[in-house]
C-alpha cells in the first residue's frame, strides 16, 4: 500500500547518475538492469490518447497568447458559475499536454539547463516543470522552484492538499495504484534524483520530463518503461489538475509561495 509522509527528505532533482553523455545513459540502461526487467517498446497511438505530439505551425509566443485569452474567458465563466473547477482542470491539462509541451519535445536535457525558449539551448528536470507552468500562466518564479528539492516543488504546487508517497515500491505497482486510486489528470512526481509530470489519461500513464536517460532530452514516454522511473525507489505525488486550490490560483493569477524548507 503507499502512504502519506510529510517529513522532510532530500531529492537533488535531476542530479545525473553518470556523465550527462548519450554515450554514458545508454550504457547505465544496459547495464543496470537485468534483461528480464527491461520492458520491450511499446509504439505508442498517441492519437487515440488524445495527446498531441508535433507542435502546430503557430509561433511558440501565439501559443500562449491563446492560452492567455483562453484562461480569461475561463476565469469569467468560473466566476459566473457556468464551468467547475474540475472542468477548469481539464482545460489546464489539455493547453499544457497539447499546446505547450509539443514544441518543448526534443529540447536537450542538461544538469543546468535553464532555457525559457523551447528548443534553444538546454533545459534541467526542475526547470522544464517550472517553466511550462508559468508559461502557462501560474503566477510562479521558475528559477526558484526549480532549484528546490523535489518535494519542496510538489509542496509549492499542492498548496496543502495531500501528498501521496508510494515508498520502496516496483514501478509495475506504483502504476497499478495510480489506475486505481488516482484520478485521470496531472500530476507532479518528485523522484530519488529528478521530478516530472505524470499524465493519466485514458487509462494509460505517461510521463512528461527533461530525460538525463536517452535521448537526453525533453520527452513524453509511457511511465511503465521510463528508465527514470525504474532507476527509482520512492515516488511522491502531488495534484496538480484535480487539485481545486491549484487551479483558483491558476485563474486568478494568485502568486505562489516557494516552499524552500
Amino acid at each position: 500500500m503507499y502512504r502519506l509522509i510529510f517529513f522532510p527528505f532530500l531529492l537533488f532533482c535531476c542530479s545525473p547518475p553518470a556523465p550527462s553523455t548519450a554515450e554514458a545513459t545508454a550504457s547505465l540502461v544496459s547495464d543496470s538492469l537485468p534483461v528480464s526487467e527491461i520492458e520491450p517498446v511499446r509504439v505508442v497511438d498517441w492519437q487515440s490518447y488524445g495527446i498531441q505530439i508535433a507542435p502546430t505551425d503557430q509561433a511558440y509566443a501565439e501559443v500562449l497568447a491563446d492560452i492567455r485569452t483562453k484562461k480569461e474567458a475561463l476565469r469569467l465563466a468560473w466566476q459566473s458559475d457556468q464551468v467547475s473547477l474540475d472542468s477548469v482542470g481539464k482545460v489546464f491539462t489539455a493547453c499544457l499536454v497539447n499546446d505547450i509541451m509539443p514544441y518543448w519535445y526534443g529540447t536537450p536535457w542538461d544538469f543546468e539547463g535553464h532555457t525559457d525558449i523551447p528548443n534553444e539551448g538546454q533545459i534541467a528536470c526542475g526547470y522544464l516543470v517550472s517553466t511550462t507552468l508559468k508559461h502557462l500562466g501560474l503566477n510562479l518564479n521558475r528559477y526558484k522552484l526549480a532549484q528546490q528539492a523535489a518535494l519542496n516543488e510538489a509542496k509549492t504546487l499542492a498548496l496543502g492538499a495531500d501528498i501521496v508517497s508510494m515508498i520502496r515500491m516496483p514501478l509495475a505497482r506504483v502504476i497499478e495504484q495510480i489506475k486505481s486510486d488516482f484520478q485521470e489528470g496531472l500530476y507532479l512526481v518528485g523522484l530519488d534524483y529528478h521530478v516530472g509530470l505524470i499524465l493519466y489519461q485514458n487509462g494509460e500513464v505517461f510521463f512528461i520530463h527533461s530525460s538525463l536517460y536517452e535521448p537526453v532530452s525533453v520527452v513524453i514516454e509511457l511511465a511503465e518503461t521510463a528508465a527514470a522511473l525504474l532507476y527509482n525507489d520512492d515516488y511522491y505525488f502531488a495534484p496538480i489538475s484535480n487539485n481545486p486550490a491549484l487551479m483558483k490560483a491558476w485563474l486568478q493569477n494568485t502568486a505562489l509561495k516557494i516552499v524552500s524548507q
